[in-house]
C-alpha cells in the first residue's frame, strides 16, 4: 500500500532526475509507458516485485519510494569510484565495473550521439576521469 500522492510524485521526480522518459523506465521494468504514467498519476499501484525493482533502479529505500520516510539512501558511487576500487593497477579494459543503471543509460546516450560503440566510449570516459584525478 502506498501513501496517496507520494509514490507517484516521488516516482516522477526520481525518473526525471535520472533523465529517463516514461518509456525508458517502462522498458527497464518490463512494462509499457502508459503503466508508468498511471503510476505517476496515482491511477495504478505497482506490484511488489515492480516496487522493489524501481527502488533498485533509483537506489532508494522502499519506505522512501512509498512515501513512508523522507530519508533515502545515498546514490550509488559513481562509476569512476567503483572503477578505482576495482582497477588495482591493471588496465582499465580488464577492470570489473559496476555502473548504476541511470549512469549506464546516460553513457549509452552519449555513445550513440558520438557514434561510438558503448564499451569503447565507457573506457574512454573512464580513462579521462582517472587522468584528471591522478
Amino acid at each position: 500500500m502506498t501513501t496517496p500522492g507520494k509514490f507517484g510524485d516521488r516516482l516522477r521526480a526520481l525518473r526525471e532526475e535520472a533523465g529517463l522518459t516514461q518509456a525508458e523506465l517502462g522498458a527497464r521494468l518490463g512494462i509499457n509507458r502508459a503503466t508508468v504514467s498511471r503510476y505517476e498519476k496515482g491511477e495504478r499501484e505497482p506490484e511488489q516485485l515492480t516496487l522493489k525493482r524501481i527502488a533498485q533502479i533509483f537506489a532508494v529505500t522502499l519506505d522512501y519510494l512509498l512515501g513512508l520516510s523522507t530519508e533515502c539512501h545515498e546514490p550509488p558511487p559513481s562509476y569512476t569510484a567503483v572503477l578505482q576500487c576495482h582497477i588495482g593497477g591493471g588496465e582499465i579494459e580488464e577492470a570489473a565495473i559496476t555502473i548504476p543503471p541511470d549512469v549506464e543509460l546516460m553513457l549509452r546516450r552519449e555513445a550513440d550521439r558520438a557514434g561510438r560503440p558503448f564499451a569503447e566510449y565507457v573506457v574512454e570516459v573512464l580513462k579521462a576521469q582517472l587522468t584528471r584525478k591522478g
